[in-house]
């Protein structure tokens, strides 16, 4: 099985993901961002400075990459995705991952923002107000029609151990 966490920038997919590591059901825990920045060389804090000097096409096409070798491994695992990490050719890549679920933290605009603004790591919070509130409202749009189980903040304080996400997916 694999469990993908989605949602935007500063949602709280890497906080969510770091409860479960170690847990006893044998899921691995990767946070897709940190496992592509060492195998660029590069430590997870280096990304968002990497991004910003290559482009965010080239990033979003090794991002791919990685999920869909990810993907491809036969051991359990929970992704923490990036917020933009699903784009079509990924959604096509999942869409034909048998066992695979998606969770979406669904955290509010502003909270989002303000977890991001002034971190040097996360190029979109250089994005005008408007522009990344317009691009919050496109990918909270696609995060919901894809998403086997929603969590707001307070649902995800419930969630507290990796058996009760599962029984959630149901």
């Amino acid at each position: 099985m694999k469990i993908l966490l989605c949602g935007f920038t500063g949602a709280g997919k890497s906080t969510f993901l770091k409860q479960f590591q170690g847990n006893s059901e044998g899921f691995d825990c990767i946070d897709l961002d940190h496992a592509l920045a060492l195998d660029l060389g590069l430590t997870p804090e280096r990304l968002g400075e990497w991004i910003v000097q290559n482009g965010f096409p080239l990033f979003r096409d090794k991002e791919k990459t990685k999920l869909k070798t990810l993907l491809g491994h036969s051991q359990n695992m929970i992704i923490a995705l990036g917020g933009g990490t699903l784009t079509p050719d990924v959604i096509a890549l999942i869409e034909k991952t048998p066992a695979c679920q998606i969770v979406f933290l669904d955290t509010p605009y502003e909270l989002c923002r303000d977890r991001i603004l002034g971190d040097s790591n996360r190029p979109l919070s250089n994005l005008p107000e408007e522009e990344l509130k317009k691009l919050y409202e496109s990918r909270r749009e696609i995060y919901r029609d894809l998403a086997d189980l929603t969590l707001s903040p307070e649902n995800v304080k419930e969630i507290v151990s990796l058996q009760a996400l599962v029984h959630n997916l149901g």
